[in-house]
């Protein structure tokens, strides 16, 4: 039958065409789409395509995952992340002895929130009953924190620098139940010197003991000077004392292993030095220990890199095993499992074969495995259980690949695509056709070079400069390049240069006396750069524009002179100035184009602004709200002036901000440094849906013999420029077919006998947006009135009362909406919506309700929905 209905659909017949405009202060749609991002700064973006770049300070790109994940120990490429990822930088997780983890979220930067452990089920998600505690700090001067965890006995042990758990005293230590989170009544009383902030860590876990380390001068109320042992189960106080001087590391039924004033050092389990061990480590060791029935292993330096040692467990003399060399810092954790010893840390390559941040070694031999997840950055901890290995540390990406300064993401994938990796931080981007130019450098060096953005491959074109570029732009003509150098290829330029790109050469260009250009953009065949003029004592901020053709001065001064511009945008005869504003907005300001004096516009939010993009009537303003630099962003309507918030949701484990910002038809793009967007994770880039057409309105449908005529009005901005007619069998289904129908606001067309399900979509610039409510159509026209509505629901908002019903069946032309001031009543308003729209809202004085919807048609009006009480404050 639906080949037969698209047939009879094709001569929908257009009423009325409507015309399009740009999605104005409406903002973009969440959450972000998951592509690739770089482990470090974005500086910079530009779009070629269905093609990002971006630039910045980075050595890698990857998938976003969190700063948690597990991997497969058998295949490094199946990494889990949590279902919602795990803010970094994640320091304690431990195995929590059933297939899952126990994992410790820090605050956000700059949050007085304190740290919350998540249980992590086998599965990836997040253990809904298990509720984390909440820990008190010391003094009120200080935020609680979690050290370490382990899992013994049935008990989640927690450490830290705390002085109670949801209120009841327990002073950096505490045992939780596994399953729900729940304060145990298990106690260690752990005091200090009056003027010591008591702090604790496990140093190591057997089954009958814990051992403690840290800050403290009695356990239990009897003397112990910075280490201890208690049991697990009971809280009591075990015989071992070591001295303050030591830093349990590790430990087993008969051993325990610390860090002490000559390196390492081993004492039975009443912390008496084992009497045959020498230290294999020299003093100052900081390496880590994990010891086996067979062997201790650690790292010891070796020049600027370290080595892994393994060593008799009960003397310390080495054993015959020849370890790795670890380029970089060294390991952090070592854990034995399974045949292998997992090592993570701060180092790059093991034995000179590439390895970033975790590798594998066969114990036996020392022999590096080919199991390499490639974290994007530091992994602080590690854990084994059953077949998969969990990772901690401060990446927010598993699994990608080594990218340096530049990646290319296909926005439909989201994933890389060949481009150069430049040798040099990119601060700017910018593309002109095919062909995208890529510029930046650090201190007295800049450097400009240009690749295909379609096969990535390189040009032979190049610029340096003495000192970094940091924007770029163009005309026909010219490439505008803006930075902090006094001459480029050698020649005088202060602070910008125009390439001729028909030539490839340097161009004259004499710009006046503005120095360090930070932002640069062309519009209307004139370049517009800012930066500082040097005078006595200081740098005063200044903007200047420039004739894009000429390269002469323009009289363009900016009256009042606004403090310092971080970037631009544009509308018919006015120049938005974005930085930090003399009077008005902070974060922007209006200024006539030819002559510079300000103009009034007002706004909704005060914070200093830093980056700007435009598309077509909408600017997006971002900046950061002093204090606590956090990040701000506006939607503003060129137009109208008129402005609108938009909180995408953003978050990072230290420090959170925008840098670059791309805005097109389709998609919204933001730059910076985070980790998170509203709960889904990130990697330093969101890319965003931009806002699509809004619901179409007032739907009607009728029914003549067998044609049914749809009419309806275009939805709310942005707006749609056509629609799409979908109808089905069932509801919310399209198998009857899917019909673009152009820019028509009424169609009609045969359809054979049968209960249909049809809805209408509008298209806009960045694809089809929401459905508008549903029509149930009966085709032939039954004699009777509709049936009754779905179920109806109310909510109130200050004193506006919104409505929502499901569709009816029966061919309904219109609702009804009765309210009445008891049960049943109708005694204060029968309302015809006359149309098929199955939402309403309207403002309703203080009062009590008693509210029903019928669908009617021709034949009447059916049964009522269910009866919902409303009450208005």
């Amino acid at each position: 039958m639906s080949s037969i209905v698209a047939r009879l659909w094709t001569g929908l017949l257009a009423v009325v065409v409507v015309s399009a405009h740009a999605w104005a202060q409406q903002p973009p749609e969440g959450p972000p789409l998951p592509v690739w991002g770089p482990n470090g700064f974005v500086h910079a973006l530009a779009r070629v395509g269905n093609t990002l770049f971006v630039g910045g300070e980075f050595d890698y790109a990857g998938p976003p995952t969190g700063g948690f994940v597990s991997v497969a120990a058998n295949d490094a490429t199946a990494v889990s992340a949590p279902s919602a990822s795990i803010l970094g930088p994640v320091q304690a997780l431990t195995a929590d002895g059933s297939g899952g983890w126990f994992v410790v979220e820090p605050p956000p930067f700059a949050s007085d929130a304190t740290a919350q452990i998540v249980h992590v089920r086998p599965d990836g998600s997040r253990d809904t009953a298990w509720v984390s505690p909440a820990f008190a700090p010391v003094t009120a001067s200080q935020q609680a924190s979690i050290y370490s965890l382990a899992v013994e006995q049935g008990r989640l042990f927690v450490s830290g620098a705390f002085a109670a758990v949801n209120g009841t005293a327990r002073t950096g230590l505490a045992a939780l139940d596994v399953g729900t989170g729940s304060l145990l009544s298990w106690n260690v009383v752990i005091e200090g010197a009056p003027t010591t902030s008591i702090a604790v860590a496990i140093g190591a876990v057997t089954p009958e003991r814990v051992y403690l380390t840290g800050l403290f001068s009695s356990v239990n109320g009897i003397a112990r000077a910075g280490n201890a042992a208690v049991d697990p189960v009971t809280g009591a106080l075990s015989p071992f004392d070591s001295g303050f001087a030591t830093t349990v590391v590790s430990a087993t039924a008969t051993a325990v292993y610390a860090r002490c004033m000559t390196g390492l050092c081993a004492y039975d389990l009443t912390g008496s030095p084992l009497a045959a061990w020498s230290s294999p480590v020299a003093v100052g060791h900081q390496g880590p220990v994990a010891v086996t029935p067979t062997a201790l292993y650690t790292t010891v330096a070796e020049g600027p890199a370290q080595r892994l040692i393994a060593v008799d467990p009960g003397t310390g003399a080495a054993l015959g095993w020849t370890g790795p060399l670890l380029s970089g810092a060294g390991a952090a954790a070592i854990r034995p499992a399974g045949g292998r010893l997992y090592l993570a840390g701060d180092f790059t390559a093991v034995n000179a074969a590439p390895r970033r941040f975790v590798a594998a070694l066969d114990e036996a031999t020392g022999a590096l495995l080919p199991w390499a997840p490639s974290p994007g950055a530091l992994v602080y901890t590690i854990a084994v259980q059953g077949d998969r290995v969990a990772l901690g540390g401060h990446f927010n990406s598993v699994g990608g690949a080594s990218r340096r300064n530049l990646v290319a993401i296909d926005l439909t994938t989201g994933r890389p695509l060949p481009a150069p990796e430049p040798d040099f931080p990119v601060w700017a981007l910018h593309a002109i056709g095919d062909i995208v130019v890529a510029a930046g450098g650090a201190g007295p060096s800049g450097r400009a070079m240009a690749f295909s953005a379609s096969s990535g491959a390189a040009f032979p074109w190049g610029l340096a400069t003495n000192g970094t570029i940091y924007a770029l732009s163009s005309t026909s003509r010219y490439l505008f390049l803006a930075g902090s150098f006094i001459a480029a290829e050698g020649q005088p330029r202060n602070g910008v240069a125009a390439v001729d790109l028909t030539t490839a050469a340097l161009s004259p260009l004499d710009q006046g006396s503005v120095s360090g250009p930070l932002a640069m953009t062309v519009s209307n065949d004139v370049v517009y750069a800012s930066g500082n003029v040097p005078i006595p004592g200081r740098n005063q901020p200044l903007v200047v524009a420039l004739d894009a053709n000429t390269l002469e001065r323009r009289p363009f001064a900016p009256s009042p002179a606004p403090g310092l511009t971080a970037a631009f945008a544009f509308a018919p005869g006015r120049v938005l100035l974005v930085g930090s504003m003399a009077q008005g907005p902070q974060q922007a300001g209006w200024f006539d184009a030819a002559s510079g004096q300000s103009q009034p516009r007002a706004s909704i939010q005060s914070f200093l602004g830093g980056r700007a993009a435009q598309m077509g009537s909408t600017v997006i303003v971002s900046g950061t709200v002093q204090p606590g630099l956090r990040p701000a962003v506006e939607l503003i309507d060129t137009a109208t002036d008129a402005s609108a918030p938009w909180d995408p949701g953003l978050a990072d484990g230290l420090y959170t901000s925008i840098t670059a910002i791309h805005s097109a038809d389709d998609f919204v793009v933001l730059g910076g440094s985070f980790d998170r967007v509203g709960g889904v994770p990130v990697a330093n880039v969101a890319v965003f849906r931009a806002p699509r057409a809004g619901a179409p309105r007032q739907l009607t449908a009728s029914v003549a013999g067998q044609t049914v005529t749809l009419g309806w009005r275009p939805g709310p901005a942005p707006a749609a420029t056509a629609f799409v007619v979908e109808a089905g069998t069932a509801a919310g289904g399209s198998d009857i077919g899917r019909f673009p129908v152009g820019g028509a606001t009424s169609v009609a067309g045969a359809l054979p006998n049968g209960r249909y399900f049809i809805r209408v979509r509008g298209v806009g610039a960045s694809g089809e947006g929401p459905p508008s409510s549903e029509a149930i159509v009966d085709v032939p026209v039954t004699a009777q009135p509709p049936q009754a509505p779905g179920a109806l629901s109310a909510s109130v908002t200050g004193t506006v009362v919104s409505f929502a019903w499901g569709a009816a069946a029966g061919n309904a032309t219109g609702y009804l909406i009765e309210a009445g001031t008891a049960s049943g009543l109708a005694n204060l308003v029968v309302l015809p919506t006359g149309n098929l729209d199955t939402t309403f809202a309207t403002p309703a004085p203080s009062g009590t309700y008693y509210v029903r919807v019928r669908a009617q048609n021709a034949f009447g009006a059916g049964p009522s929905t269910h009866e919902v009480v409303v009450v208005v404050p």
